[in-house]
């Protein structure tokens, strides 16, 4: 199996100088972490922009995604912004992703809050929901059930919600501690499952 250097897919394709070294790294916050890769998703079937075997990369420290193409090491795609320390790509369709935009960088607002935001391929738009309705500051997770319903971890206070397609939450719920029921447990990362019949 290869391994692939983030800084090297960007020198290799003419984005270093644009998309890293014009963009701050602040060591204090983020150390030897410059790219802070949190997500990598693999694209499962061909689609009208994107092949199977491509994958999604998502790097938090640049508020940039980009779809990589191991067969030929190049980058097909890449949007910095206007997520904002983003985490969780997920494909919703054959020509959009989800994003999950913390929407928190070095001179935000943490009471504006956090999104989603849904990325179109056909006309490059950019549409927000659940906007302001959650807030993670640093980390958080999202996906769909097969009937529109929409899971938000906001796992830095351990909370989820359950958002409809009209942006209503129909369901909050954490994790207690086990000595304290009032206080939500981090599930770092969770997993959703469906249960058919």
């Amino acid at each position: 199996k290869k391994t692939y250097s983030i800084s090297r897919i960007l020198q290799d394709n003419g984005l270093f100088n644009s998309l890293a070294n014009s963009t701050p790294t602040y060591k204090q916050s983020y150390g030897s972490d410059p790219y802070h890769l949190n997500d990598v998703l693999p694209v499962e079937a061909d689609g009208p922009f994107w092949k199977k075997g491509d994958v999604f990369l998502c790097l938090r420290h640049k508020s940039l995604v980009l779809l990589f193409r191991p067969s030929d090491e190049s980058v097909v795609w890449y949007k910095q912004g206007p997520w904002l320390t983003q985490h969780d790509v997920g494909i919703l369709s054959d020509d959009k992703i989800s994003v999950f935009n913390n929407n928190f960088g070095l001179l935000s607002n943490p009471q504006e809050g956090s999104n989603i935001a849904i990325y179109n391929f056909a006309d490059d738009s950019v549409e927000f929901v659940a906007d302001g309705m959650f807030f993670s500051k640093t980390e958080g997770r999202q996906a769909r059930t097969e009937n529109g319903v929409l899971l938000v971890e906001e796992t830095n206070r351990g909370i989820y919600l359950l958002i409809d397609a009209n942006d209503e939450i129909i369901a909050r719920f954490y994790l207690p501690y086990y000595s304290n029921a009032s206080n939500a447990m981090n599930p770092t990362w969770s997993r959703f499952y469906l249960k058919r019949g």
